[in-house]
């Protein structure tokens, strides 16, 4: 029998409302860089490499005229891993460089961790997350 086990997460796909902003945005504010563009039955998705994990993006062509809720069922947050606790601080300094409200840096949930949280244009919560490997 085959081994079952996971090795990682492959990709993480968010749905947004306006794929070519939010491409923009991924990139001028996060520094991501498009690294594959596909049509795919009925939308089109937009991969950014994001250390080992694909990060996509994904237009439909008549999407909703909602906003992201993490108080409903399905995704709540993307926590995006950085190297120190300096990181944290330097990206709180880029988000105020771009305009983009956020928490400040805050220690977070994890013993010795901090984090900077803040959304994208589709509401969607993000964060820039420091924690020693346990």
């Amino acid at each position: 029998m085959p081994d079952l086990s996971f090795t990682g997460i492959h990709h993480l796909e968010l749905t947004v409302r306006d794929l070519e902003r939010s491409v923009a945005w991924y990139s001028s504010v996060l520094g991501l860089e498009e690294a594959a563009r596909a049509d795919v039955e009925d939308r089109t998705v937009v991969l950014f490499s994001v250390g080992p994990l694909l990060l996509g993006l994904v237009g439909h062509p008549n999407p909703p005229d909602t906003t992201f809720d993490e108080l409903r069922t399905g995704l709540d947050h993307v926590g995006f891993r950085v190297a120190t606790p300096d990181a944290v601080s330097a990206w709180a300094a880029r988000l105020d460089q771009h305009d983009v409200a956020h928490s400040g840096v805050k220690d977070g949930a994890m013993p010795e961790s901090k984090v900077v949280i803040f959304r994208d244009p589709d509401n969607i919560q993000l964060e820039c997350y420091y924690a020693p490997r346990p």
